[in-house]
Order: C-alpha cells, then structure tokens, then sequence
C-alpha cells in the first residue's frame, strides 16, 4: 500500500482529519494562526487562491456555508487547501459547518486510538 492509498483510508475514519491537515499547514507553513478571541470578530480565507477570468468573470464569496464559487465564460478558481475562518471557528468542508477547533480535536482525538491500533495490525 503506498502512502496516498494509506492516508485516503486514515483520512475515511478520521473525523476533520482533511481540516486538521489544512489548519496545520496554514498555521506552520504560511501565516500561523493566532488562538481564537471571543472579542474579536473576523472572517478570514487563507490559502492560495488563484481566479483565472476567461471571457467572463470568476468570484469566491464567503457565506455561513462556507465558499461558494461564481464562474461565467470559460473563468475558473482554484483553490490550494482553502481555510475559511469565521470568529474563530473553521469552516469543515465535509460537514458543511463552522466548527470549534476544542471539538475538531476532541472528536479527532477520541477516535485516533481505534485508528492506531488497527493500522498497526496491519504493520504487525
């Protein structure tokens, strides 16, 4: 098994592990991520994002569903791990919603250990 098969089948039994991927590269990789502030209220939409207008128009507009995207012609966007940031909260493409990261980790740590140890049966 190669590591893209590997990581697919992590990835299925995993919850918010694409998330926690994104979150990750974001925060060590590119800007960091500052710890969410009750106070403080923002939207944020980090990551590469290339709009490429071609005999029309291409437009990302940020919603409580998160990216919806709007192409006429032969436009186009391209997203490179988007990370949609709304008042501290992180936007899960696979649920559709804005999540705590307390409850991203939770959930993801809960169900890490069954995940472990069945990969490791396979190692063994």
């Amino acid at each position: 098994m190669n590591r893209d098969a590997l990581e697919s089948q992590i990835a299925q039994k995993l919850p918010y592990y694409a998330l926690i991927e994104r979150i990750r590269i974001h925060d060590f990789h590119r800007f960091g991520l500052v710890p969410p502030d009750p106070n403080f209220k923002q939207n944020l939409f980090l990551g590469p994002t290339k709009l490429t207008a071609q005999k029309g128009a291409a437009a990302v507009n940020l919603t409580a569903q998160g990216p919806e995207v709007s192409t006429t012609g032969s436009s186009q966007v391209k997203f490179q791990r988007p990370l949609l940031v709304q008042n501290g909260d992180f936007f899960d493409d696979d649920s559709a919603k804005y999540v705590k990261l307390e409850d991203v980790l939770k959930t993801f740590l809960t169900k890490a250990r069954d995940v472990i140890a069945e990969f490791e049966k396979l190692v063994a």
